[in-house]
């Protein structure tokens, strides 16, 4: 028997959208063979928009017809070809808008949940829906997705290495670091290239790494050679990685788990890659590769500073230094291709191309408050206000991913709701943004509340729903259109 999809569709003041998508979106699974009904969700009163509870509302109603799998879509979205699969999405929920034209087909970052996600009734039921009082723009996606991992029904894979006492660097976010006031690294790294890797976990103070917090955007050092950061953290969860105008790479990592960085830098081939747990960059901004065409700040005899920006400040963007652990650091004078980077990280004990190493910390040699560099360069490192600890760190989590179906979708032009300003700063081309006071108390919500435990999904879903139905209309055989007070 053919699974039968609803269409759940949040809408306010979309008029010239709803023409569109109405007609388009039934032509498209028409042809598909697709048995399916919309159900659009129209909020009539004057309160914010509440997208997450539009779509309870839509799933419930449909839920009574005897629908069978839902499609919870925005409705500037219009599917392009075959690649948006709407079929039934089998035993894990399924992100299908992963490329949008608004965002030049690319994914916009890895945990990106929204424009149109397909579940079972029963995925939707077992994470308990959208929480009902996300008001305004933003924030019900994420949400989403939490709920998602919640219930097992991300996809998380592991690395396949397991630490026992490990010996970890432990900065505090204030005056703790490490210095080589002169490297002695090979000059082969200058002429030919390098790889970089760095094993850490940042440790993040939700509050200060809100959007919406007194800084907008900051970065935070962690690897630096003379006067240039060459690897950061930001308050969006991205690590960066920074050679010079034009030559940035960033990528959003796991939150507070600990995750294998690594960096490779051809300058035969003038090609700079950036990798996390052996996942390349990739979303809005520069990708990896990235091809740079300006000379590169030289390695060999300067210095280098590790979790302090002691000798670099751009403007008011770095404001803090880098508070967490790092486990281990180490510096090829070797380019690693994508294979080999895979073997490394999944190899604790770094053993491939130990001769190739200019530099090497694991932090298990400490002698007078210098840390012991295991290659054979001696640029052993002055350890300030820094400590060292042993951890059982056990697997290291790869990714936790939606699953996906790499769809392909138009976006209707719109206007952005969720921040009031969008500009780009100096040499980083990075965005700044400054959410709308509503989208930043909305994430509030999430990172402060959600995210602690202090809101539990299982009780604030679809089962304390609660709004006031004026009318259903039933437009044509395959368009409801339910019109309600939130």
């Amino acid at each position: 028997m053919n699974k039968k999809l609803a269409i759940c569709v949040p809408y306010r003041n979309r008029k010239k959208h709803l023409n569109i998508f109405i007609p388009y979106i039934t032509n498209f699974l028409s042809e598909k063979g697709i048995e399916h009904k919309i159900f659009i969700c129209h909020q009539t009163d004057n309160k914010p928009f509440n997208r997450g509870k539009t779509l309870n509302i839509a799933f419930m109603i449909a839920r009574e017809e005897g629908y069978d799998y839902f499609a919870f879509h925005d409705i500037d979205l219009l599917p392009e070809d075959n690649s948006c699969d709407y079929s039934y999405p089998g035993q894990y929920p399924i992100h299908l808008a992963a490329r949008q034209s608004e965002y030049d087909y690319n994914l916009q970052y890895p945990e990106y949940f929204g424009g149109c996600v397909l579940f079972t009734r029963e995925q939707f039921e077992a994470i308990n829906g959208y929480y009902n009082d996300y008001w305004g723009w933003g924030w019900e996606d994420e949400d989403l997705f939490f709920r998602t991992k919640r219930k097992g029904l991300a996809n998380v894979q592991y690395l396949s290495n397991n630490m026992i006492n490990k010996s970890v660097l432990n900065i505090n976010g204030k005056n703790s670091y490490i210095t080589i006031e002169k490297s002695n690294i090979d000059k082969n790294i200058d002429k030919n290239g390098f790889s970089l890797m760095i094993f850490i976990k940042p440790e993040v103070n939700a509050e200060e790494y809100l959007a919406s917090s007194k800084y907008s955007f900051f970065q935070v050092p962690i690897f630096s050679a003379g006067k240039k950061n060459i690897i950061t953290y930001s308050k969006f969860e991205e690590y960066t990685a920074n050679l010079g105008f034009g030559n940035s790479i960033y990528s959003r990592g796991l939150k507070n788990e600990w995750s294998f960085l690594f960096l490779t830098v051809d300058k035969i081939k003038r090609e700079i890659r950036f990798f996390i747990n052996g996942i390349e960059a990739s979303g809005i901004g520069t990708k990896s590769p990235c091809i740079f065409k300006n000379q590169l700040k030289k390695l060999n005899g300067c210095p280098i500073i590790i979790g302090n920006k002691k000798y670099f400040s751009l403007g008011n963007i770095i404001k803090e230094n880098f508070k967490g652990q790092i486990g281990e650091i180490c510096l090829w004078d070797k380019v690693f291709q994508e294979k080999e980077i895979l073997n490394q990280i999944s190899n604790v004990k770094y053993k491939l191309h130990k001769e190739k190493l200019a530099l090497w910390y694991d932090f298990e040699h400490i002698n007078n408050d210098f840390i012991y560099d295991k290659s054979k360069y001696n640029n052993h490192g002055k350890l300030i206000n820094c400590y060292i600890t042993k951890q059982h760190i056990g697997d290291i989590k790869k990714y936790s991913l939606p699953y996906r179906r790499n769809g392909k979708f138009y976006c209707l032009p719109h206007k952005n709701t969720g921040f009031k300003e969008l500009f780009i700063i100096g040499h980083i081309v990075k965005y700044l943004v400054k959410q709308s006071d509503i989208s930043a108390q909305n994430e509030k919500i999430l990172k402060l509340k959600v995210e602690k435990g202090k809101i539990n999904p299982d009780q604030y879903g679809i089962n304390n729903l609660k709004y006031k139905l004026i009318n259903k209309e039933n437009i044509s055989k395959n368009h409801t259109m339910i019109n309600v007070e939130c």
